[in-house]
């Protein structure tokens, strides 16, 4: 179900025994910084979302409390 609703990832892992699945949106500039999102969602024996981290450079993303 997950697969269906984010499509497939760009990259696989395993982290403590469990698959990871890593989506990423990246936009590279010449002339300007670098803008990247990475999704990692870690899922539990039963294939079930354990965890998931969103990392990102876009400032606009960045929000205080």
């Amino acid at each position: 179900m997950f697969q269906a609703m984010f499509g497939m990832p760009w990259r696989v892992g395993i982290e403590d025994g469990n698959q990871t699945w890593t989506y990423g949106r990246h936009h590279y500039n010449t002339f300007g910084d670098a803008k990247t999102k990475d999704l990692v969602v870690r899922f539990d024996a039963n294939k079930i979302v354990k965890s998931y981290t969103i990392n990102t450079t876009d400032p606009h993303d960045l929000k205080d409390g």
